[in-house]
Parts: structure tokens; sequence; C-alpha cells
């Protein structure tokens, strides 16, 4: 039989720089770009769009370690699909968290302007200024983090990829994130992301964990 385990994983960004994850709310004053928050106002990063930046890095890596097998906007069954789902097959098997930002409340917003880029001509516009918000706690021991938990499990496959495989090439996607949400380009949610796993409610060392990411590339 197949072996099926779950897992936990708490996640942390640590920011480097401060970070813009759009609402996609207009107006309400004079702001051209308000932050995803809580129902308690705190900001937040949305487990999609955490999801998406993994998930883009893990088949990177996947790739990069040759990995095929891979169809795109299609039923998949490959690796990656596995964790995060393809069209038409599955879910996949992790449910991604939201992370909140480790501050109190009223703390770790700034607002921010910035010269408009014009879409088509990639060009400064004249006489128009964005002001957006933007997360950005300071701290003693650096900015302060946001935080969550990617929960679900993970199972062998006929491929003989079983789960520790599965979550090495998962810890490899992680480790490669380097920058989230808005203006990345212009320097902002720069940062790395620190985590723990627990594997049938066992905790995972790191060193064990990056044991599993090697496997790919005997």
């Amino acid at each position: 039989m197949l072996r099926k385990q779950s897992v936990e994983i708490t996640l942390r960004w640590l920011p480097d720089s401060p970070l813009h994850v759009g609402s996609g709310r207009k107006g309400g004053g004079f702001l051209d770009h308000y932050l995803v928050r809580d129902s308690s106002g705190r900001p937040m990063i949305p487990g999609s769009t955490v999801k998406g930046r993994v998930r883009a890095y893990t088949l990177m890596a996947y790739r990069t370690l040759g990995g095929t097998g891979h169809r795109e906007g299609e039923p998949c069954g490959c690796p990656v699909c596995r964790l995060f789902g393809s069209p038409g097959a599955s879910p996949g098997s992790l449910v991604f968290g939201d992370l909140r930002l480790e501050a109190g409340e009223g703390e770790g917003v700034l607002v921010k302007a910035a010269v408009a880029i014009d879409r088509y001509t990639r060009r400064p516009r004249e006489n128009h200024l964005l002001f957006a918000e933007q997360a950005w706690a300071p701290a003693d021991a650096g900015a302060a983090a946001f935080a969550g938990l990617v929960e679900g499990f993970v199972a062998g496959n006929s491929d003989g990829v079983g789960p520790e495989e599965l979550l090495g090439l998962l810890g490899t996607g992680i480790r490669l994130v380097r920058a989230l949400g808005w203006s990345k380009s212009r320097g902002l949610g720069h940062g790395r992301f620190a985590f723990t796993l627990r594997v049938d409610g066992q905790p995972v060392s790191d060193e064990e964990w990056r044991r599993w990411a090697e496997a790919w590339e005997s």
C-alpha cells in the first residue's frame, strides 16, 4: 500500500523591504492601492499568493532537476501538480493558509508615494504620483514577520516518487522564493521564508529535509 502522511509546515515570511499585496480596493480616500487585510484589519499575505509563488519555484526546480511529464493547463499527475493541484484533476494535497503580520494593532502600515509608469511605453507618466500602503514593522531583530500554516498530506505514487521526495521538492521551492507581492522590480516585497516541518505530528530537522531534496540530484 502506498504511504500517506499528514503534513504541517509553519511558514514565516521574513521581510528585507516593505511589502505590498493589494486588496483591489479603489477609492475611499487619496490612496491608489490598499493592502489586503484580515477581519481584524491586520495586514496579511493571502494563502493563494503564497501558494502561487511557491508553486512557480517548485515547478522551476522540478524541471531544472530533470523532472518531466508536467502538462500546463490540463489534468496532470506530476509531483508538482500532486502537491498544488491541476485543472480538472484535483485541488492538490496541500492547503496554504494566510500569513498575518506579527505586529501590534495599528502597527506596520506605511503610506508611500511612487511615480506611475505607463503600461505601454514603460516610461514615467508626467504629473502622476501613486500613493500606496505598504506593510513594514521594524523591530529590534529585524522587521516583523508574516506567519501562517501549510497543512495537508503527501502520498506515494506508482511513479516511485514517495512522500520524502515530494517534501524535498517542496522545500526547494520554498527556499527559492525571494520576493512577494507588487512592484518587486522596485525593491518591494524582498525577503525569504523561515519554516519548520512536522510529518505525522513529528518534527523533521532542516538537515533531514535537505537530504530529501538532495534525492532529486542523484
